[in-house]
């Protein structure tokens, strides 16, 4: 079913979206969603995210924990030919901005409160100097390339973005985010050959090391899972 679709993120969520758009693509403790369902969601933050001018090859950091809210915006970022780097939400303060400067993260995106984790308290103690900064123009020295952080819900802080999820209706408008015409065509840009995202390994002598897989990386390995289940 993989051969006659290109090896891309954007194309096999479509795919998968016109063969079982109404089944059950992932389960957690805390909901499910199906395939249409993801593909709806993860657009409109898509759509929001190349607004804010990320783009092919853009960094975005996604500090979430385990679950829908993570894959959403993981294939928004996918979809845009972004690079995702997962943040593990274990990282104390010093880790995670030494992540988020080695992997040139230019934006970070994170609830409002993960686990039992302040997050804002925990970017503060990151990111010195944050405490002062606008959301429009993050200036740190510690990380030179991150441009924004938003968070999915209030925090109420000076330096982050406000990007709510599509259950918001409150903020989340429709002027913020570009036309689905152009989501489409950013989609068709995206290649097998095109960074899809970094992971970084545990490193326990060293700095932590991200690795990178192109989009064709990610759907040749994961396309031979269901016969290997079967």
């Amino acid at each position: 079913a993989v051969l006659d679709t290109p090896l891309t993120i954007p194309a096999l969520l479509a795919r998968a979206v016109a063969d079982h758009g109404d089944r059950i693509y992932a389960v957690t403790p805390t909901g499910r969603v199906t395939y249409g369902q993801a593909e709806q969601r993860s657009a409109e933050l898509a759509r929001w995210l190349l607004a804010l001018g990320v783009g092919k090859g853009t960094r975005v950091g996604l500090f979430f924990a385990n679950g829908i809210e993570w894959i959403i915006w993981w294939l928004a970022a996918s979809r845009i030919g972004a690079v995702a780097v997962p943040l593990s939400t274990m990282y104390r303060p010093a880790e995670l901005a030494k992540v988020v400067r080695l992997a040139d993260v230019g934006l970070l995106v994170a609830p409002a409160q993960v686990l039992d984790i302040d997050v804002a308290a925990r970017l503060e103690a990151a990111f010195p100097g944050l405490a002062d900064q606008r959301a429009d123009r993050l200036s740190l020295p510690v990380a030179p390339f991150l441009r924004r952080i938003a968070l999915t819900s209030g925090a109420g802080v000076a330096w982050a973005s406000r990007c709510a999820d599509d259950t918001d209706d409150d903020t989340d408008d429709g002027d913020d985010r570009v036309g689905a015409d152009v989501l489409a065509s950013a989609e068709a840009e995206v290649s097998a050959a095109d960074l899809a995202i970094m992971v970084h390994t545990s490193g326990s002598t060293a700095d932590p090391k991200g690795v990178l897989h192109t989009h064709g990386t990610l759907v040749r390995q994961t396309s031979t899972w269901p016969a290997a289940i079967r």
